[in-house]
């Protein structure tokens, strides 16, 4: 592997990274349902955003949205006003800013990791990187990670530039511009991340003269302008409350307490790690000892290969600490640090292809990642056959043959040291599993899709377009705030047996099998007979509420003539 490559080398590479994160992502884009419930949030803020033109405040219907700075919701509505409109309801729109998203974080990765480990390592990186699960499932749903992720990779690869002595303008202007977009995306956490590798520097180095590059003032004045102006506004709009529910309660919440239900012991991250990075995982644990080695070995201190597992190293394990040791764990949370963890790999390819290095590792490695496999095939099977029908069956049983047999040739060359049909074979086993995944077995198992399904049963009564008023107790998910439109009814405010508003036009949804719903059905048909009322009552939509881990049957109520 050599460390530079022509012009047209480099055209290649990035026109083939391009392609491959777009074949990785783009498959099920349109057709996987809306996530609940943090995307459907999401997205739902982003049409009212779109139909109130108020860019400032972010709402689901009447509550105010307090979590998240305003970044992600205007690229959505932007996406939305371009491409779509907000009464179309097509939540590919929506989840275009991820798949931009995706795109910076891998081309960044290759920018940054071409100073860092040469061209052609830095490609094998940012294929990897656009291989991963965690990074592939970001990029296919609305919300603010996967642009997170590939702010980061830009700060990160700047950062490559600079310290490697090549603080040309554009790697300073990317690193600025990159750090106020990702304020205005989710906050403080890519400058805590950047706070953390600069605290250990300082200590590691006892200075950090060589960041003076960065330092000049048109653009941190810029940094500063691309967020700042927004949280004045913000804070006088909301008095404060935006930024005591969003540092206070959201972001410091989740530093003190398991927050929402998602607790985790230390260690959580880098269990999960060997799932979420896949295939990539592979060449884990022999890079993560190449990058001991290289640090311990005194002689490589001058060398460029120390400074690039050296800022590696210290982008990645600061935060990993912090992000272990907070109470609140979530798999995305380390998904920021997958760009260098990805470099990190790169780097350690040319030790690789040495039989003498690595053995242990090598073995343990092919064994955690067999499992690994396993564990997501198995997984994909099960949810195929449990809530699938006979067509994703098949495709399921396809799909574990060819993902299963490249994963098991891989195992078999990275344990011959034969690197690069390794790669090659990893790659195709990740593309097998995301297109058969997205595009056929989780995009086609409707009884995740109940509220879509409830939306399609309405036809020309869909509040969103007929105007009409529609209640719904029990069945509250925020997709069904999104397909039904942003004015319906929902919670425990809902008087399911009020026969004078079904009388002026009103629309129930009654899920029979909920505890808070049982027997409403019945009731509600006594209630008219007795009143000489006639109901229009539907088949009921059968599904799986996944936020709940519930059944349910919906049936769409409204009066119909005698």
């Amino acid at each position: 592997m050599t460390d530079t490559a022509p012009q047209t080398g480099k055209r290649t590479h990035i026109f083939m990274l391009i392609v491959l994160t777009l074949a990785m992502v783009l498959p099920g884009l349109a057709s996987l349902p809306v996530i609940d419930r943090d995307e459907a949030r999401y997205v739902q803020a982003s049409v009212q955003m779109a139909e109130s033109g108020d860019l400032l405040n972010i709402r689901f219907q009447d509550e105010a949205r307090n979590k998240k700075p305003a970044g992600i919701y205007w690229l959505q509505t932007a996406a939305l006003k371009v491409f779509s409109a907000p009464d179309k309801r097509k939540i590919w729109v929506h989840r275009l800013p991820s798949v931009l998203g995706a795109l910076l974080a891998v081309l960044a990765t290759y920018w940054g990791g071409a100073k860092l480990i040469g061209r052609d390592k830095a490609f094998i990186s940012a294929a990897l990187l656009a291989a991963a699960l965690l990074f592939v499932f970001e990029a296919h749903i609305a919300k603010t990670d996967a642009m997170l992720c590939g702010l980061s990779a830009c700060v990160f690869a700047a950062l490559s530039h600079v310290r490697h002595g090549s603080p040309s303008s554009k790697a300073i202007w990317l690193f600025w511009l990159a750090l106020g977009g990702s304020m205005m995306i989710k906050g403080p956490i890519l400058l805590a991340l950047l706070a953390f590798t600069m605290i250990g520097f300082a200590v590691w180095e006892k200075t950090l003269s060589w960041v003076k590059p960065l330092l000049r003032p048109l653009p941190i004045i810029t940094f500063f302008l691309i967020w700042l102006p927004w949280a004045v506004s913000i804070y006088i709009a909301t008095d404060g409350a935006f930024f005591q529910e969003s540092l206070g309660n959201d972001l410091g919440g989740k530093l003190i307490g398991a927050q929402e239900k998602h607790p985790g012991p230390p260690g959580y991250h880098a269990g999960l790690i060997w799932v979420m990075l896949w295939p990539a995982s592979l060449f884990l644990l022999p890079a993560l000892t190449y990058g001991i080695k290289i640090i311990r070995t005194k002689t490589s201190r001058e060398t460029d290969r120390f400074k690039a597992v050296q800022l590696s190293m210290l982008w990645i394990v600061p935060f990993w600490i912090l992000i272990e040791l907070m109470p609140t764990k979530l798999p995305h949370y380390s998904l920021p640090l997958y760009p260098a963890i990805c470099l990190l790999i790169g780097a350690s390819l040319s030790a690789l292809t040495d039989t003498q290095n690595f053995k242990t590792t090598r073995f343990i490695n092919s064994i955690l990642f067999g499992l690994a496999s396993v564990i997501i095939i198995g997984v994909l099977i099960y949810l195929s056959f449990e809530y699938g029908v006979a067509r994703q069956h098949i495709a399921s049983i396809i799909m574990a043959v060819l993902c299963g047999a490249a994963c098991l040739y891989a195992i078999f060359a990275l344990s011959k040291t034969k690197i690069k049909p390794a790669i090659i074979s990893v790659i195709i086993a990740a593309f097998i599993l995301s297109f058969t995944g997205y595009k056929t077995i989780l995009s086609g198992m409707n009884n995740f899709n109940t509220s879509a399904r409830i939306a399609a049963a309405l036809g020309d009564d869909l509040p969103r377009h007929s105007g009409k008023a529609l209640a719904s107790q029990s069945y509250t998910e925020p997709s069904l705030v999104y397909h039904l439109g942003t004015d319906i009814e929902l919670g425990q405010g809902v008087r399911p047996l009020a026969i004078d508003a079904l009388k002026m036009g009103r629309i129930l949804l009654i899920d029979n099998l909920s505890d808070k719903q049982k027997g409403q059905l019945t009731a509600l048909k006594n209630l008219a007979n007795a009143n000489n009322f006639c109901l229009d009552i539907s088949e009921p939509i059968t599904g799986f509420n996944y936020s709940k881990g519930d059944a349910v049957e919906v049936y769409i109520v409204k009066h119909a003539p005698c």
